[in-house]
């Protein structure tokens, strides 16, 4: 008995003090930079844990009754994942967040919105770890929705395609609209042009890019069973207590004043702030190379940037070009403007001009012939010693071609 009262209290400090801490400052600074005074001082968000402010230009609005810490960013409750890097926020001029209630966010998750973009959250939305909100158009999800963890939303493609044969260029952004009462399973992809209907389960791993109202399917049953929902409507806090925040609600366009005088400072700092910033970015150039002689070379002659822990070797580069962290490079051609991502691995490969390349691709791996020889292992093939000490193969030059060669075309612009 005594053995159980102490396991269960160990346990509860050891869940203690693995949750993230409330970050109190960076919630005081989020709420008071993105809200009206007058809702921003009851501290209605709360960030927790690591998290990026690249930029907090947009807006944020919260509909319905505001209670303190009803939006919760990063607290990690779903226990799917360890801290492993921070989250981050990105609301560019003229984006906007909106909270119909309350909403949960877990730990590393990516909020960017872009181009005027709109974020919508319905009452009690709840996101798993690692789930990316990125918004270029429009992002809708609706009431009492659960998204698990290793999500993503996007509305955009974030790179316009043309059909080289009638010319038509596509627009890249859609509207994302998600039902109530969804259920979005781990790891799944919501691209635009996807609505859901109400009730939905989405599968682990699956790809949205469609319409979805139109299929077959009644939810009827389980529509009558969440009538009793456990999630009962919050009563209006603001109006039963709005005898304290008349004072407040009647100075109101006194307090947007105060507002965008502070964002016209900002404005008038972020262009002070421009040089010192080229300054940084040098710095972290530098950084990022890892003041490698070779990397700098290459830079400095024809712009092409390699970050650190990568592997060039034997490679032509046309110019302009960026290698992202721990890519492998090796014997290939890599055409003007082209970049290759993160974890990538290329050998004899000839990449065109205007090539974008996401990260963990492998192209050029090895080969096994097994119709000539009785063995695949390398070292019956070429001279194996520095690598593995050993070989049984002596000459300087290998008996079968060890990778492939995979070569890529230009794409054909036209006007």
């Amino acid at each position: 008995m005594l053995k159980k009262i102490f396991n269960k209290l160990l346990r509860h400090i050891e869940l203690h003090l693995a949750f993230n801490r409330l970050r109190i400052w960076k919630t005081i600074y989020v709420n008071f930079r993105t809200l009206p005074f007058h809702i921003a001082w009851k501290l209605p968000i709360y960030i927790y844990g690591p998290t990026r402010l690249y930029s907090l230009a947009g807006n944020i609005e919260i509909k319905g009754p505001i209670r303190r810490g009803m939006i919760m960013l990063g607290r990690d409750l779903g226990l799917f994942s360890a801290q492993h890097k921070s989250s981050m926020l990105f609301l560019d001029y003229n984006t906007k967040i909106v909270f119909s209630g309350p909403c949960r966010f877990d730990i590393g998750y990516a909020i960017r919105l872009t181009n005027n973009a709109i974020a919508e959250f319905g009452k009690y939305t709840r996101f798993g770890s690692g789930t990316q909100i990125i918004g270029d158009h429009h992002i809708k999800i609706g009431d009492y929705t659960g998204v698990a963890y290793n999500s993503c939303f996007m509305d955009s493609n974030l790179h316009f395609t043309v059909n080289i044969e009638s010319g038509m260029v596509k627009n890249k952004a859609g509207e994302v609209i998600v039902g109530k009462y969804n259920w979005i399973a781990c790891g799944s992809i919501i691209r635009k042009g996807t609505v859901t209907k109400e009730y939905t389960i989405v599968a682990s791993r699956s790809l949205l890019n469609k319409d979805y109202t139109k299929q077959e399917g009644s939810f009827r049953h389980w529509r009558k069973s969440c009538k009793n929902h456990r999630y009962q409507p919050q009563t209006n806090f603001l109006q039963s207590n709005r005898g304290q925040f008349d004072p407040i609600l009647q100075n109101r366009e006194s307090f947007r004043k105060t507002l965008d005088t502070r964002r016209i400072s900002e404005c008038l700092l972020f262009v002070i702030t421009m040089s010192q910033r080229k300054i940084k970015r040098t710095l972290s150039f530098l950084v990022q190379t890892g003041f490698d002689i070779k990397k700098l070379k290459l830079f400095f002659n024809s712009n092409v940037i390699c970050s650190r822990n990568t592997i060039i070797t034997g490679t032509t580069f046309k110019g302009r070009n960026r290698i992202f962290p721990n890519s492998r490079i090796i014997d290939c051609h890599i055409g003007e403007y082209s970049y290759i991502g993160f974890n990538c691995a290329f050998y004899k490969t000839y990449i065109g001009s205007y090539c974008s390349i996401a990260g963990n691709v492998n192209s050029g791996l090895g080969i096994h012939p097994t119709s000539k020889f009785i063995s695949t292992h390398p070292a019956f093939l070429w001279n194996t010693s520095d690598l593995l000490n050993y070989s049984f193969h002596q000459g300087t030059v290998p008996l079968y071609p060890p990778y492939k060669f995979c070569r890529g075309g230009n794409y054909p612009y036209r006007q």
